[in-house]
């Protein structure tokens, strides 16, 4: 394997624009290459514009099995585009070995300097080579860029350094399997192919957003009568909410602080952030909560100040290619490192609303904005637009398929407990599972779907599976805009857990076996319903690994048996919490691992497993995929082989793989001319 990293500078923001337009970008340029043979310990580092590539460099990446990069999307661009000027070798595409995904994998932090910490690697990033990329990278005021030798051979040493300490990260944690890497390599096909925004509405949408803002902020200085002038003065409109309702006894008011408390570090706060606004506007739509006028229209308007759809709309424009207005390299392999599940930059689609305009209505909004006539609600129209400004190519449609209730299937499968072969036939049969639910905790023989005791049953069913309360049935519940009291939730999670006794069991099942497998110390591995546990003590720290039935592994670095006042508890590293600057690299962020936790990790980690199977498995579809959202697949076909591409990603979908035989699986593809809902 050789493992090699580039410097390099531009013009062109690389943040800001991506690292496929930064590629290929004309001003793009290579400052050095460093490149290590992991057989044979041999390394050089150069600049190109010195010196050409030697020949027995040119010969080892012309041999190599793997070429091997930190975030090697990015390395393979600038071989690809800026390479080819100084006459490097070609290196095929399933030859590139990315060091992050295989970071990913293992469940630590993407990042060479992080992953370097938390790993507990002794050859750490130099935190010199921030400093040197300021210097030597961007552009000077006069827009020139620096030259000076010595900060180049300094950006050479650099360099090295990450190289080696690129080397003993791959060689402290798992590499990735073939089929691993496969999956990153479809990824990363996927990524190049992208997806085309719409790019004038993504124009209009964001010159909308600025008239917006500035007559809210009028709008809110006239409620407050001048206490607050701005939507981002957060204190000031918190304390105008609280001083109308802390100490009034009208049930609605009470309500709405219900809504506003939070746990926050242990102590409860009153908060009114994103969720908590969101779930208000809901619960006053729904007609579960009546608020004052004013203080409604706060709440609304804050919220509308707060869209992110603005600035989503603004990156949208900047990554997209200045030929052919798609984003590339939008999905990230295994981006959710715990459970693989990929994940997104840049477009962020995983973190869309669903609730948008359809094909129709965008097109008729997009006209009045082009006509620049007034749009109703402009900021929460902003955000119906964001699905919908995604667009496939003139004479194409977009096939988009989901499976149905992806992780409530899989959850009593993987359990394998025959009392959850009920749950399951429920899917079998399309019977409501909604309303199932809600017939067990209200003990009716009959609910009607477009009850309220329906939704209970709903958040029921999303909140309680993975061993969640009365404080995540309330959580969820915010979300429905659903207010309760509280000792009609302990009733709730009482009731549902009476009738999904499997998934009681099953928490209880995955926490003694994980336990079970750290204590043998590697010796022997232990099951629970359709998983097992192993320990490899002289990994990362000793890694606990949960086996899924596709293969996948789940890994938890640094696991360890703690006891505590209330018994034993599994702690693991969590690489998604990042220590203070201050703190040792032996307090990089930890978790508790229990039954709920471990539950939810299998399902999201073997629903992914589907997802990633699937994507094999497309055949002669493979080449139209150009994006996937959580558990649904966007295929990008031309029009006259739309209704068979639909046909077919069903088929697909619901091909039952042999290692899930028995469990349910649904999709009812749908043909779009404008990404959304359906």
């Amino acid at each position: 394997m050789i493992v090699l990293d580039y410097e390099t500078r531009s013009r062109a923001n690389l943040l800001e624009v991506g690292a496929h337009n930064y590629a290929a970008h004309q001003s793009t340029d290579i400052l050095c290459l460093a490149m290590y043979d992991e057989d044979t310990d041999e390394k050089i580092v150069f600049d190109p514009c010195q010196e050409a590539i030697p020949q027995l460099w040119v010969d080892k990446l012309n041999n190599a099995v793997f070429v091997a990069a930190v975030n090697a999307t990015f390395d393979r661009l600038i071989h690809q585009h800026v390479g080819k000027v100084y006459d490097f070798p070609e290196v095929a595409y399933d030859k590139w070995y990315c060091v992050s995904a295989q970071f990913r994998i293992n469940a630590l932090p993407a990042n060479l300097e992080d992953a370097a910490k938390a790993a507990q690697i002794s050859d750490l990033k130099d935190p010199r080579g921030k400093q040197l990329i300021k210097l030597l990278s961007i552009p000077q005021e006069d827009g020139s860029f620096n030259e000076s030798p010595a900060l180049m051979q300094e950006m050479k040493d650099y360099c090295m350094k990450d190289v080696l300490a690129t080397v003993a990260g791959l060689r402290a944690c798992r590499r990735l399997t073939p089929t691993e890497h496969k999956d990153w390599l479809l990824c990363e096909r996927m990524n190049e192919r992208g997806v085309k925004v719409d790019r004038q509405l993504a124009l209009l949408a964001t010159s909308y957003a600025v008239v917006e803002q500035s007559q809210i902020a009028e709008q809110i200085t006239g409620i407050t009568k001048g206490e607050v002038t701005k939507p981002t003065q957060y204190q000031r409109i918190k304390t105008y909410i609280l001083a109308a309702v802390e100490n009034s006894d009208d049930i609605n008011d009470k309500n709405l602080l219900k809504l506003m408390t939070a746990m926050k570090d242990g102590k409860k706060k009153v908060i009114l952030d994103k969720g908590v606004r969101e779930a208000v506007i809901t619960a006053v739509d729904e007609g579960n909560l009546h608020l004052y006028e004013d203080i409604e229209e706060l709440i609304r308007l804050l919220d509308a100040a707060s869209a992110s759809s603005v600035a989503k709309f603004a990156k949208m424009n900047l990554l997209a290619s200045p030929i052919d207005d798609r984003v590339r390299g939008a999905f990230i392999h295994a981006g959710a490192s715990q459970t693989h599940r990929f994940s997104s930059k840049g477009l962020q689609l995983h973190n869309m609303k669903r609730d948008c305009y359809n094909a129709e209505q965008t097109e008729t909004i997009k006209t009045k904005m082009a006509a620049q006539e007034d749009i109703p609600d402009v900021m929460q129209s902003l955000a119906k637009l964001l699905r919908p400004a995604l667009i496939p190519e003139k004479g194409c449609k977009f096939v988009v398929g989901d499976w149905s209730s992806i992780e409530a299937r899989a959850l009593p499968w993987l359990s394998g407990d025959p009392k959850a072969e009920s749950k399951l036939d429920l899917f079998r049969k399309g019977v409501d599972t909604y309303v199932e639910a809600a017939r067990g905790i209200y003990n009716k023989p009959s609910i009607d779907k477009s009850s309220p005791e329906r939704q209970v049953g709903k958040i029921a069913e999303l909140s309680l599976g993975y061993g969640g309360a009365e404080g995540a049935f309330s959580s969820m519940a915010k979300v429905y805009g659903v207010v309760l009291p509280d000792y009609s939730v302990r009733k709730i999670v009482r009731q549902w857990r009476a009738k999904n006794t499997w998934a009681v069991d099953f928490w209880g099942k995955l926490e003694t076996a994980a336990k079970k497998a750290i204590r043998s110390r590697g010796e022997k591995s232990f099951v629970a319903g359709r998983v097992t546990y192993h320990f490899i003590p002289k990994m990362l720290g000793g890694t606990l690994i949960c086996e899924l039935p596709d293969g996948t592994f789940i890994q938890y670095p640094f696991a360890r048996i703690e006891q505590t006042d209330r018994g034993s508890s599994i702690v693991a590293l969590k690489a998604a919490v990042k220590p203070k600057a201050t703190d040792s690299a032996k307090h990089w962020g930890e978790v508790r691992l229990w039954g709920g936790l471990l539950s939810e990790n299998i399902a999201q980690a073997f629903c992914a497993g589907l997802l990633r199977n699937c994507i094999r498995n497309l055949n002669e579809w493979a080449d139209y995929l150009v994006a996937h959202v959580h558990d649904e697949l966007i295929l990008e076909v031309p029009d006259s082989l739309s209704e068979k591409a639909a046909v077919g990603l069903q088929q697909k979908m619901e091909e039952v793989p042999a290692f899930a035989v028995g469990m349910p699986l649904n999709a009812e593809p749908v043909v779009l001319r404008r990404y959304g809902n359906h």
